[in-house]
């Protein structure tokens, strides 16, 4: 079975339940999605944003539940639990560093990212109008 669909092993109906009400798709008893990809969003807030009443993601709950996660798997959840979801807008380029610093929209606070980002980043540098569009945002 993928990783996917264990995370979703991991969901009670109750927490399901609130999830789908705070992403306004729950009518009643039915969950409604006019596509697939909001069945797409749907998974991704119940996988990695939505916290149930102990504070807990649903990863979060696959790693308590089974402890011996080795591999990719392991290299996949790892990445998932220090990844952050938020609204960044770009406050700064530096072409010599190969950095950009954002600003975090929702969180406060900000974040400088480097040259992981690499051909992107450099396709930015190339064509400054498309910097500024990010700033516009």
């Amino acid at each position: 079975m993928e990783l996917n669909g264990k995370f979703l092993e991991c969901l009670n109906p109750h927490d399901m339940r609130i999830a789908m009400r705070a992403l306004g798709v729950l009518k009643g008893d039915k969950i409604v999605l006019s596509s697939e990809a909001d069945m797409d969003r749907c998974y991704d807030f119940v996988v990695h944003d939505f916290r149930n009443s102990t504070g807990s993601n649903l990863i979060d709950l696959y790693v308590e539940k089974k402890s011996d996660v080795s591999g990719v798997e392991k290299e996949i959840i790892d990445a998932s639990l220090a990844s952050k979801s938020s609204l960044f807008t770009i406050v700064n380029v530096d072409p010599y560093t190969h950095t950009l610093e954002l600003a975090d929209l929702i969180g406060g606070g900000r974040e400088r990212q480097g040259a992981g980002y690499g051909v992107q980043f450099k396709s930015c540098i190339e064509s400054p109008t498309h910097v500024q569009s990010y700033h516009q945002f």
